[in-house]
């Protein structure tokens, strides 16, 4: 999707959805993803 808009990655910032790793290593479930979507809300106003 970059590429079609002609975006470089070293101009752009990712992050994760969340901030810790679920136990085992496990997909997020949509319940914890909801739970800490404040904290990637305020993490992106920055």
């Amino acid at each position: 999707m970059l590429i079609a808009k002609n975006i470089k990655r070293q101009n752009i910032y990712t992050s994760y959805a969340i901030n810790f790793r679920p136990p085992d290593d496990r997909k997020p479930t949509s319940t914890e993803i909801k739970r800490y979507s404040v904290f990637l809300k305020e993490h992106i106003s920055l």
